[in-house]
């Protein structure tokens, strides 16, 4: 019995040993994404009514990539970028951007706050933080159909050349993004994180009268840990 308890003893104190994971000066994160578009449904543009491009999409997914270096036990700072795309458009009210799909690109410099790294305990496991920064991006706007035709004359009868009616659109946006979440270490040089994001966008285009693209994001993923703070013995 005496040799069963040393042995129960020294293989928990063997765990709680390795279970001190060693703090870190750089972490790589790489996730995915679900959310959607926030919104009405049309927009009113000197008391013109017309459909909502973003608003009215019923799914955006993507991926993303950021990098962050830990500054202080409470701060960090990075840079993230993040792809999203946007599909099935669906209004109750127009058919104007049936089919049509929009990929997001993004890149947001950011800073980061969070509890302090421990030895033992909650905190050596487990990092809660909240994230802000600007954004800077590119939506392309990939249209099914002509949103209108263009009326020439052609042996001096009017028809629409559809040849010249745009069917891409580039447009830059730029804003905000705000992220909290949690982060979970499963071992030394791994984790993985869960988050929600916000983001609020100013962007223009001559396709659609959407000024604000705001998303609401879930993000989860996996973190590589690098260059230590500190080393320890086992």
């Amino acid at each position: 019995m005496r040799k069963l308890t040393i042995i129960i003893i020294s293989l928990f104190l063997s765990v709680v040993v390795h279970a001190q994971l060693i703090d870190n000066k750089l972490n790589v994160y790489i996730g995915a994404s679900l959310g959607n578009s926030l919104g009405t449904e049309t927009v009113n543009s000197d008391n013109y009514i017309s459909p909502s491009l973003y608003s009215n999409y019923k799914v955006l997914a993507g991926v993303s990539v950021k990098g962050v270096v830990k500054a202080k036990d409470f701060l960090g700072y990075g840079l993230s970028y993040n792809y999203q795309r946007a599909d099935g458009w669906e209004s109750l009210n127009y058919s104007d951007f049936d089919n049509s799909t929009v990929n997001l690109h993004s890149i947001t410099p950011l800073i980061k706050f969070h509890n302090r790294f421990t030895d033992k305990g909650l905190s050596n496991r487990f990092v809660f933080f909240i994230e802000c920064g600007p954004t800077v991006g590119l939506a392309n706007l990939a249209l099914a159909g002509p949103l209108f035709d263009i009326p020439i004359y052609e042996n001096k009868l009017l028809v629409d050349d559809k040849s010249l009616v745009p069917m891409y659109d580039f447009s830059l946006f730029m804003g905000f993004k705000s992220e909290v979440g949690i982060e979970y270490a499963y071992r030394h040089g791994i984790g993985l994180f869960l988050s929600y994001s916000y983001s609020s966008d100013w962007i223009s285009s001559k396709l659609y009268n959407d000024n604000v693209l705001k998303r609401s994001m879930i993000n989860v993923g996996v973190i590589f840990k690098f260059k230590k703070d500190k080393y320890f013995y086992y």
